[in-house]
């Protein structure tokens, strides 16, 4: 009985031993490589990163002073909330200065609305189109008194009259002149004011201007 104890303690304490050994086989040559094992996973998580960046938490999003970007804007920043998101909307002159945040590499604007015709292929890279999301169409009102159709023998004639085109920077302005120009009118007259939308509609309300050029949603 003795002698079978005995082995079994030979045995027990040969694997151990045996263990021991590996284990500091082990330990020695990880002391050896633990710089090159780093910098492996090093480059796999910055390979991981750049090829697949985690969303940010917050985004900055170009939008208008008013009018349907406005609204759709409003209504992104209620979705993002329940989703985790910060959508913060920042207020400009409408699509064309939209485009030029984007356009800008170093800007922090991260997405912006931008009305349809304005996107200049040779001047986008790295910009991107979700796709459409409303429609917005180009509507001119003007006060029946300053143009009467049967004094006026040409529709061109209206283009004489007191008109709000928008801001600098709106798309509603570049839209406008680009039709000017299609006409063959002057896009540097005199009689083309440069207001936002609601303040151009309220001075047609009250009489202090002729007519009004906007590009907007239906509602």
């Amino acid at each position: 009985m003795a002698s079978f104890k005995e082995e079994v303690s030979e045995h027990i304490s040969a694997v151990y031993q045996t263990a021991a050994d590996e284990i500091k086989n082990w330990v020695s040559a990880l002391r050896e490589v633990w710089p090159l094992v780093f910098l492996l996973i090093l480059a796999l998580a910055i390979l991981i990163w750049f090829a697949k960046p985690a969303p940010p938490n917050k985004v900055l999003m170009a939008t208008g002073t008013g009018g349907s970007y406005k609204v759709l804007g409003e209504k992104y920043k209620t979705y993002f909330e329940k989703k985790g998101i910060e959508l913060e909307l920042v207020e400009t002159h409408g699509s064309k200065e939209n485009l030029q945040h984007l356009i800008d590499r170093k800007d922090p604007i991260q997405a912006a609305l931008v009305q349809g015709g304005m996107i200049a292929v040779d001047n986008l890279s790295g910009v991107e189109s979700l796709g459409s999301v409303d429609y917005e169409p180009f509507w001119m009102f003007y006060r029946k008194n300053a143009f009467n159709e049967s004094i006026h023998v040409s529709d061109r004639d209206i283009a004489k009259l007191k008109i709000n085109i928008g801001p600098v920077g709106s798309g509603t302005r570049t839209q406008a002149l680009g039709i000017f120009k299609l006409n063959g009118l002057k896009s540097d007259a005199p009689n083309l004011l440069s207001l936002g939308n609601a303040e151009g509609v309220s001075a047609l309300e009250r009489g202090e201007i002729d007519a009004v050029i906007l590009v907007d949603g239906f509602d």
